[in-house]
């Protein structure tokens, strides 16, 4: 089982109750040469065995972290006209997904209310005002889904490579390659983005909707936040950790601070200690989970101390 499922494993923790159930690979060896798996990861890997052969989402793309993206959206699509109709599903890796029923009483519109102007980052104006419009606010949490694969899987394919560099393995034997055609610096970012998106539809059905989360299926839109954030958080905090130079940009520092501290966040921040804990939420912002020695007490990193730290 990949980490990153482990993340949420631990009993009580958020998203431990998630209710999942086995999606089983849908490519076969006659579909092979349609994917020329050349350094692909196991992340990518296994998206590409899970979407049905049908679908073409994902195969156009040459940077390897965007064509896991694009392929989450097509497993999506097979999951909501099979396994989880009448839902939104959501596909984890590791052959595992999740079903999280529709709202009924507001919308993807109704969300925007909820996030304020200085966390409405670059895929705001796109994704919450032009896409969609009037539809489904789940699809908020399908982008964040996506992202969180795409940043899954440049850090595994980045992670080998500073095996190279190391001289821990050598490269001719690397099964996942390195580098090239990986990510780009917003890579991990649009993750982190969406998570605060996808905080700001639970307040909107905190408002619109409260009794969403007396059923049994409502109560899984609740672990699958708590899934998802704990597995944003950590291979964002891994990715800048490790990566410097790749993932670098003056809005990540700025967006980074006003997510942890700055005013723009709090009703983001909030929302998730909350629903989930201060504690748990206070060491993901830390990045314990990744860098268990930080202290427990301290400030709130800034992400050129994060990079310094693992």
């Amino acid at each position: 089982m990949h980490a990153f499922l482990l993340l949420a494993a631990a009993a009580a923790a958020p998203g431990a109750n998630l209710k999942t159930f086995h999606y089983p690979n849908h490519q076969t060896a006659g579909d092979a040469p349609l994917w020329a798996r050349v350094n692909w990861g196991s992340v990518l890997t296994d998206v590409s065995d899970v979407v049905s052969a049908g679908r073409t989402w994902g195969r156009n793309f040459d940077m390897r972290s965007t064509m896991a993206h694009e392929t989450c959206h097509s497993i999506v699509a097979d999951l909501e006209h099979a396994d989880c109709k009448g839902s939104k599903g959501f596909y984890l890796v590791d052959n595992t997904a999740a079903c999280v029923p529709y709202f009924t009483k507001f919308t993807k519109d109704d969300v925007c209310e909820f996030i304020p102007t200085g966390m409405r980052w670059h895929r705001y104006q796109m994704y919450l005002e032009e896409i969609n419009v009037g539809g489904d606010a789940l699809i908020v949490l399908e982008e964040w889904a996506c992202y969180t694969i795409e940043a899954m899987t440049a850090l595994e394919l980045y992670d080998d490579e500073l095996l190279v560099v190391q001289g821990k393995i050598d490269e001719s034997t690397l099964k996942n390659g390195y580098g090239k055609e990986t990510a780009t610096y917003d890579t991990g970012l649009g993750a982190v983005e969406f998570m605060g998106y996808s905080f700001a539809v639970g307040m909107a059905m905190e408002k619109h909707e409260p009794e969403y989360l007396d059923t049994e299926m409502g109560k899984n839109f609740r672990e699958f936040i708590g899934f998802n954030t704990e597995r944003t958080l950590t291979t964002f905090c891994r990715l800048l950790q490790l990566y410097p130079d790749v993932f670098s940009s003056w809005t990540l520092e700025e967006n980074w601070a006003k997510l942890t501290t700055g005013e723009d966040g709090k009703s983001f921040r909030e929302f998730a200690a909350r629903w989930f804990g201060e504690e748990w939420w206070n060491n993901l912002l830390t990045c314990k989970a990744v860098a268990p020695k930080l202290a427990s007490n301290g400030p709130v990193p800034s992400v050129d101390t994060l990079r310094g730290r693992y």
